[in-house]
């Protein structure tokens, strides 16, 4: 990921392993991220800034879609923001994949605990239970 340089993909100086295997990972720093922004503001970005910070996100996962990468854990805590909230970087790249590379079914599976755990229990789809608000 050190090769990757996007102005909205979080920038790595450096991945530490020791020798217990622990990794970890010297990023620049960001002052929240899109889900703590929507608890603190309770209610999300109005609609010019939330545009913005879509169309920086957007930017970055076509970025890695052109260098076949994926990015597979797009989400709000994934989002980070600095701190005047004027620019978002994509982060955690842990459940990312190239895209040409040959798969592998140890790594290449991924989804939530709870979607694995009811979906393996009952070998059927979870229900998805819902209603439309206007």
């Amino acid at each position: 990921m050190r090769k990757i340089r996007h102005p909205n993909i979080v920038h790595i100086f450096e991945v530490i392993e020791l020798c217990n295997g622990k990794l970890y990972v010297v990023m620049e720093a960001a002052a929240t991220d899109l889900l703590k922004l929507v608890q603190q503001l309770g209610k999300l970005p109005c609609v010019p800034r939330a545009r913005d910070i879509f169309a920086q996100v957007v930017g970055a996962v076509s970025y890695l879609h052109d260098r076949d990468l994926v990015h597979r854990d797009l989400k709000c805590e994934n989002v980070l923001l600095r701190a005047d909230g004027c620019q978002a970087k994509l982060s955690d790249f842990g459940f990312s994949k190239e895209v040409n590379s040959h798969p592998d079914p140890s790594t290449t599976f991924c989804t939530s605990a709870v979607c694995t755990a009811e979906t393996s229990m009952s070998q059927q789809p979870p229900e998805i239970r819902g209603r439309l608000s206007k």
